[in-house]
């Protein structure tokens, strides 16, 4: 009697080897695809690396600013605006920040790209809070060059800006270390500016005199521009002297007064 034929794909020693086979092929998937990420991450390294628009152009300012080329600054400022708009959905938002804000404060750029600068700023960076010192700081450095750029954050759609930049723009036109900015009709408007952040301003707080609202803020910057101009009556002031006395300003009224105000911080 023969014995019965066993299957050829039977038994421990085939299993064994399917095993390995199977071991073999896992690790050769897994192998291929780390060789894809590798390589592919090479690759993409290779093709960005020294590719980066934005960077090298706040590196091109910063040298056209040491040699004072101006006419090649003024040009710059466009590129300057259209790289960093364009890639601001790729790339860090500080270097887009900080690109922008770079040709709003600089008045070799032209006025039309600063203009441009501010509109993205205002709409796309309006909760950063570094913002707010920004626009306030250009209503206090009597550069009447902000006017336009402060008139666009002043139309920003987000509230927070157009408050600040309101306040901002008012104390441009209000100040009185800018002669030509002291007209009567740019006090009205500055005046009417007040007037509309003492109305939407109570939420908001000075960046730096945080203890004030905007609204607060406003409404003395209103009694300033309409009750204390040349001319008109001082209000009163009332304290002590030196000694300890009970004073007013009222007590001097025909006299020569000399005011003198002091403080340390």
């Amino acid at each position: 009697m023969r014995p019965t034929p066993q299957n050829s794909d039977s038994g421990p020693a085939v299993g064994r080897a399917r095993l390995n086979r199977a071991g073999i092929g896992l690790v050769g998937a897994f192998t291929l695809v780390l060789l894809l990420i590798v390589v592919g991450g090479a690759y993409l390294l290779t093709k960005h690396a020294g590719r980066d628009p934005l960077h090298d152009l706040l590196k091109r300012y910063t040298r056209l600013q040491r040699s004072g080329l101006q006419s090649e600054l003024s040009r710059l400022g466009t590129q300057l605006v259209e790289t960093a708009i364009a890639e601001s959905t790729e790339r860090s938002d500080t270097l887009v920040f900080y690109s922008l804000l770079a040709v709003i404060q600089d008045p070799v750029f032209r006025t039309e790209d600063r203009v441009r600068a501010a509109g993205f700023l205002g709409t796309h960076f309006a909760g950063d809070p570094y913002l707010a010192s920004v626009i306030l700081s250009m209503g206090t450095s009597g550069d009447l060059a902000m006017r336009p750029v402060l008139e666009t954050f002043a139309t920003s759609s987000r509230p927070p800006v157009r408050v600040y930049a309101a306040y901002a723009l008012a104390l441009l036109l209000a100040n009185p270390f800018s002669p030509s900015a002291r007209t009567s009709r740019d006090v009205l408007a500055a005046v009417r500016l007040f007037q509309q952040v003492r109305q939407f301003g109570a939420h908001y707080r000075h960046p730096v005199y945080v203890d004030y609202t905007l609204a607060e803020l406003a409404d003395g910057q209103i009694r300033k521009l309409t009750q204390l101009r040349t001319g008109d009556e001082a209000p009163e002031i009332e304290g002590v002297d030196l000694s300890g006395a009970d004073l007013k300003l009222s007590d001097f009224r025909g006299n020569v007064v000399l005011l003198y105000f002091w403080g340390g911080w």
